[in-house]
């Protein structure tokens, strides 16, 4: 990661804990300290009513885990440095 004329900030991104999914295990292996790799990511968006998608690469920063109380769900929330551009593209 390197600042330069336009920076992105680091995204944070919550979702509850489904044990077994495939996804959520993949972003936490990438989160471990010692993996330094960029990832690719693909985010579908549907904020506005109208859907989109965001391409970027990015470095997971860390998957704490969040909640766990009574009557709470068990979250996990992905730190992502985005180190590229990001691509918005509409949906067709």
């Amino acid at each position: 990661h390197q600042k330069g004329t336009a920076d992105a900030p680091t995204m944070s991104n919550t979702f509850a804990i489904i044990a077994g999914d495939a996804g959520q295990t993949r972003l936490i292996a990438a989160g471990v300290p010692s993996n330094k790799s960029n990832y690719t990511f693909k985010i579908h968006g549907n904020e506005t009513g109208t859907p989109s998608e965001l391409y970027f690469l990015g470095l997971v920063m860390g998957t704490p885990e969040v909640g766990g109380s009574a009557n709470t769900v068990r979250k996990l929330t992905a730190n992502i440095q985005i180190n590229s551009n990001v691509v918005h593209v509409a949906a067709s």
